[in-house]
């Protein structure tokens, strides 16, 4: 079976013939030391994006105390500035927060694909069931299937 790679909305889809790797980087060494999925998460995207923003609005504090008789003009700038980085940090980073993890074929119990998603139904690392759905392009969901199929017979 061929390894393959696919880009996704966040991270890489990684797929052989032993299971399912979501990655942030489409590395295979990545993929292949990459963690069961379990229920137990690190810090989520919310908590990243949470920091962020309190760190913007503690810079926007700074520059609004230092100006002097503003204009509305000047502070709608310097907000329109900051949600255009804001915006272009979380475009630019958007693989750098996705999560990391494997899937074996040997813990699914059901793989269904269609209309650009995969669906898992899996037993995770810490032994319980759990669904996972994947957005995922057609070629992705079509490998995904053939490999979890040959993963079978």
């Amino acid at each position: 079976m061929e390894r393959r790679h696919f880009e996704l909305e966040r991270g890489y889809l990684n797929i052989d013939a032993d299971g399912l790797y979501l990655t942030r980087s489409g590395n295979w060494q990545e993929a292949l030391s990459a963690p069961e999925r379990t229920v137990r998460r690190k810090a989520s995207r919310g908590l990243y994006l949470l920091f962020g923003a309190v760190l913007i609005g503690i810079r926007a504090l700074f520059e609004l105390s230092h100006l002097g008789p503003a204009t509305a003009n000047k502070v709608m700038f310097g907000l329109g500035l900051a949600g255009a980085g804001l915006l272009f940090t979380l475009q630019r980073f958007r693989h750098d927060l996705a999560p990391t993890y494997r899937i074996p074929f040997s813990k699914v119990r059901s793989l269904e694909g269609g209309e650009g998603r995969i669906t898992v139904h899996l037993i995770n690392g810490d032994h319980r069931e759990e669904q996972v759905v994947i957005e995922a392009p057609p070629a992705a969901v079509d490998l995904a299937r053939s490999a979890f199929a040959a993963s079978r017979s």
